[in-house]
């Protein structure tokens, strides 16, 4: 994991950040939708429940990271066990 901050819409577009905060597995946004432009702006993330929040559910980490085979569990650890 690496936390990276982007100070610049053209260091955005070259690491494909579509707003902040953007989640990048190996270099691909699983959250961006169809269209999404690179920009410094603040993101909204919709839930599974249509929800409005300015990061993505553990619930929607976790299934990405999940089917990126990635071990979800190690990262989270409790906090999954609270579903």
């Amino acid at each position: 994991m690496e936390l990276v901050e982007v100070t610049g819409e053209a260091e955005a577009a070259r690491l494909g950040m579509t707003g902040s905060p953007t989640i990048l597995l190996d270099g691909v946004d699983p959250f961006a939708g169809a269209g999404a432009v690179p920009s410094v702006s603040c993101r909204i993330y919709r839930g599974s429940d249509g929800a409005a929040a300015g990061a993505p559910s553990v619930q929607d980490l976790t299934a990405v990271l999940s089917a990126a085979g990635l071990p979800a569990r190690q990262i989270f650890g409790a906090l999954l066990d609270d579903d």
